[in-house]
């Protein structure tokens, strides 16, 4: 691998406070999968190494790396089946074998992603965000509050009879402590 192309990866990489002297261990951990998965040609192969921080962390951990796109594919695709399908196993089960995915290929989808961008000439982004993050965290919390409330006023609204009571097995319910 030539030495411009590796310096210019280390700029994308690269947190803040790393200097020449010294990288932060993150910064050396990207740095040394680049070096054993780049190919001669400049690209990534599709290699698996687990990413603990991806699997538990997935959609937040794109948004971390500054890869909105895939945070904001992730988000879909669990709000998606949320809002379109009852809750059940097989739902529970593609998530978590999703998380399981994510965690194995998440590296080389980082890694991808970085040479694609240094291939496209855009400016170094200057590794990673936790602002993003919070805003995913933020969204995610309103619309899990929204889930919510829709959910209650749903069934609110079943239980109510047409002239606007509630219907009799409400109104036995004992009231609680």
């Amino acid at each position: 691998m030539e030495a411009d192309f590796k310096n210019k990866f280390l700029n994308f990489i690269r947190n803040k406070k790393d200097t020449d002297e010294h990288l932060s261990s993150s910064t050396a951990y990207y740095l040394n999968l680049f070096e054993s998965h780049c190919q001669p040609d400049n690209t990534v192969s599709w290699f698996r190494k687990f990413n603990g921080y991806a699997f538990w962390f997935n959609m937040y951990w794109f948004a971390y790396r500054k890869m909105y796109g895939y945070a904001f594919l992730l988000c879909l695709w669990y709000i998606l089946p949320a809002l379109l399908l009852p809750p059940n196993l097989i739902i529970s089960i593609l998530s978590f074998v999703s998380f399981f995915l994510i965690g194995f290929y998440a590296n080389a989808i980082y890694l991808r992603n970085i040479v694609k961008n240094m291939q496209s000439q855009k400016p170094p982004k200057f590794g990673v965000s936790s602002m993003a993050v919070f805003v995913f965290f933020v969204l995610s919390l309103l619309f899990s509050v929204a889930m919510v409330t829709t959910e209650v006023v749903v069934q609110l609204v079943r239980d109510r009879d047409s002239n606007g009571h509630y219907s009799k097995r409400l109104q036995d319910k004992p009231a609680s402590p």
